[in-house]
């Protein structure tokens, strides 16, 4: 029972750090103003996509003890580039809104 609790602990734990960072990453693309947004924006969008890649191999771990029935066999998500609704969209933000550019 000690691994199950420890676990969900993860489980949870890797959730909350994800959803902090999508989080950021909202507040980060409403704000998008100038080049050092960008590139800040950028940063946490890989430190989201890590995150997410954290969340889902404690989920898939915790799924194992669980369920052992519904294991998936093991996949290197570090090693492989998602496609689809895991990857984030490139942001588009028309014109140049940095504070002090002059145009």
């Amino acid at each position: 029972m000690d691994t199950t609790k420890a676990l969900r602990y993860d489980y949870r734990k890797t959730w909350e750090t994800f959803s902090r960072h999508t989080n950021t990453v909202h507040k980060l693309a409403a704000s998008l103003a100038c080049a050092a947004d960008k590139a800040a924006l950028a940063a946490e969008m890989r430190l989201a996509d890590t995150a997410l890649t954290a969340h889902k191999e404690a989920r898939d771990r915790l799924a194992a003890v669980m369920i052992p029935a519904l294991a998936w066999p093991a996949k290197p998500y570090a090693n492989t580039r998602t496609t689809g609704r895991d990857t984030w969209p490139t942001p588009r933000h028309s014109g140049s809104a940095c504070k002090g550019a002059t145009a």
